[in-house]
């Protein structure tokens, strides 16, 4: 492509050879000129209109593009017409670099576009450079030039591997931009040095994007939202899954985006059996959790989350599609992170060991959350991670050795409940003898407990029995108690 006599004058250089300077000027469009994509675009843009106003499907890159068609005859004509119309044009083609045989497969601007399999996939030679260059690399020092070498590569990934190019680069990308100057040597932290050995150890097994850009509607829908103590979400098919988790004082000090994308994680992992190899799209009315999912954050803690969302999804194939939404639309998840648990305090590691060996082991805790189980098999009120269930009176407790420490408006459902199971288990709760609970378990007639206590220990005001939940007022929390506690074995097997 010419370059008019006038303006030559403007691309001109010098280059030395042994002592003598020469200059020299460009009389066709160099490439290292800034607006010459720009200029060899427009310049075949009309022959790009000609073709597609032919309801022929070609696209371009510079001097590169190819076209496609259903079937391979199909194919063979649309390569004739673009030959021929190419060498009409005055372009010269580079037959060597060219492909004009139909094929399904090929390796167009670094990637490879495999129709058959509908991926985008990466060279394995381009792989085997990356980790080479990788390889190259001294944890102990490097310039900030070959740092940024190697994250420019990484987000270079991103048409092939998605958003994960942006989220495991952040403290690669950190390091390079507080540095002064290129060859200034820079000190991996940690953080960093985990994001290259994951791309070292990773970036062949990571899953690819799909090449053709599909669109499915979600298979489930889901909201959540968090407050300065609470997080909370749900499934839109059935309110009943709600999730719920109180935060504790360190999640509570933590910002209100700490918080809203936790809510999320927790969410996500909290009904693991309704989001496996599913698409999921999730409503947040915070902004800044969508872009951090989608990029990560330079925060650290939520970059972690982010890391988190991401292992999650890639372990249980789950399809995550995040969307802002204003706060008016999101009410339902509001209330939820709103809900106080008072009731969230449980029984110290020491009084429960003592238990556990004497009258146990127990196999399940049946009032407890993610915060406050003393077991791993665990149920709770309402959906949280690692939850064997929801709601402990619709569970046969006759499968387990329990351990039960109810709130104390649920005791006589227990005690009931436990019967009707012919169940065994360990019982705690306050003695108050003008409670209704206590004829359930007092005889009147013989002055002492039912024959279904088959133990009991009694503590006299004991100290730090209970520890902490969410309501640090709570009379089940005090120093020293101001009542009894009671621990009785119950069996109704016989």
């Amino acid at each position: 492509m010419s370059v008019h006599k006038d303006h030559q004058t403007y691309l001109g250089f010098s280059w030395k050879f042994q002592n003598t300077t020469k200059y020299f000027k460009f009389s066709a469009l160099p490439f290292g000129l800034s607006t010459a994509a720009h200029v060899f675009s427009k310049v075949l843009r009309p022959v790009v209109k000609h073709w597609r106003s032919q309801g022929l499907r070609v696209i371009l890159y510079l001097d590169d593009g190819w076209g496609v068609e259903s079937n391979a005859q199909s194919c063979k004509v649309l390569s004739n017409i673009l030959q021929l119309d190419l060498k009409s044009a005055g372009f010269f083609v580079n037959q060597e670099k060219s492909v004009w045989k139909p094929t399904q497969k090929l390796t167009w601007l670094g990637f490879e576009w495999d129709l058959h399999n509908s991926s985008l996939d990466l060279p394995i030679d381009k792989i085997f450079r990356f980790k080479k260059d990788i390889d190259k690399l001294s944890c102990n020092s490097l310039s900030a030039r070959q740092l940024a070498r190697i994250t420019g590569k990484i987000i270079s990934f991103m048409p092939s591997l998605g958003n994960i190019c942006r989220i495991m680069s952040r403290n690669m990308m950190m390091l390079v931009a507080t540095s002064r100057f290129w060859e200034e040597r820079i000190f991996l932290t940690l953080k960093a040095q985990q994001e290259i050995n994951f791309w070292l150890n990773n970036c062949h097994t990571l899953p690819r994007k799909n090449l053709f850009q599909q669109t499915y509607l979600p298979d489930r829908i889901v909201y959540t939202d968090a407050s300065s103590y609470a997080c909370g979400g749900f499934i839109v098919e059935t309110v009943h899954q709600v999730v719920h988790k109180m935060w504790s004082n360190i999640e509570a000090s933590k910002s209100s985006t700490y918080r809203e994308l936790k809510a999320v994680f927790i969410t996500l992992s909290s009904l693991v059996q309704c989001f496996s190899n599913r698409l999921v799209k999730v409503y947040t009315d915070n902004q800044n959790v969508v872009r951090i999912i989608k990029a990560g954050s330079m925060n650290s803690k939520l970059q972690d989350i982010a890391i988190d969302i991401f292992n999650f999804c890639l372990k249980l194939s789950i399809s995550l599609e995040v969307e802002w939404i204003p706060r008016n639309q999101n009410q339902i998840a509001d209330i939820y992170s709103k809900i106080f648990d008072f009731d969230d305090w449980f029984v110290s590691d020491l009084y429960f060991n003592y238990f556990n060996k004497a009258w146990g082991p127990y196999t399940c805790d049946l009032f407890a959350d993610s915060n406050n189980r003393n077991l791993a098999n665990f149920y709770s009120p309402y959906w949280c991670p690692g939850t064997s269930g929801v709601d402990a009176f619709a569970q046969n407790w006759s499968e387990f050795n329990c351990w039960i420490v109810p709130p104390v408006k649920l005791i006589s459902r227990s005690i009931s409940h436990l019967f009707t199971c012919k169940g065994q288990g360990t019982l705690v709760i306050p003695k108050w003898t003008s409670s209704p609970f206590w004829p359930l378990l007092w005889s009147f007639n013989d002055q002492r407990f039912k024959y279904f206590v088959k133990d009991v220990i009694e503590y006299a005001k004991p100290k730090k029995f209970f520890q902490k939940g969410s309501d640090i007022d709570s009379i089940f929390v005090a120093e020293k108690l101001s009542f009894n506690i009671l621990v009785l074995r119950l069996d109704f097997r016989s």
